[in-house]
């Protein structure tokens, strides 16, 4: 669909999955903030980890449509068993859609690798 310099790398897009790219010390993401945020908040916490500060939190949230809590249980309580460390919050949306806030939050790189299970998990319960 488009074409990105050559020496780039895919900075993923987890609302559409068009992605957006980086090269040298340059990101490139959309301007929507919906859009933009994950993939900045990516960028920091793989390209830019050793900035951060020692001992920090730090927290990362997907928002899943057309579901509820029921069938997210067995999967939240599999990634608590996973990663005992990490704090998971579970919250629903209460706008008259069915729509539920998954949060990790914890040490940086754990926050990373759980948020990448849980995505996987997703995907596998999605089919």
């Amino acid at each position: 669909m488009g074409e990105f310099p050559v020496g780039s790398r895919i900075i993923p897009n987890p609302i559409n999955g068009i992605p957006g790219f980086a090269i040298h010390r340059h990101h490139f993401v959309p301007g929507f903030p919906r859009m933009a945020w994950p993939m900045v908040e990516w960028v920091l916490d793989h390209d830019y980890i050793d900035y951060q500060a020692s001992n920090r939190t730090v927290s990362q949230t997907l928002v899943l449509t057309d579901t509820s809590e029921g069938p997210l249980i067995p999967l939240m309580e599999l990634l608590l068993a996973e990663y005992p460390d990490l704090r998971l919050a579970c919250l629903p949306h209460a706008n008259g859609r069915r729509e539920v806030e998954l949060s990790l939050r914890g040490d940086p790189a754990q926050v990373v690798a759980g948020m990448s299970r849980l995505r996987e998990l997703l995907q596998k319960l999605a089919g």
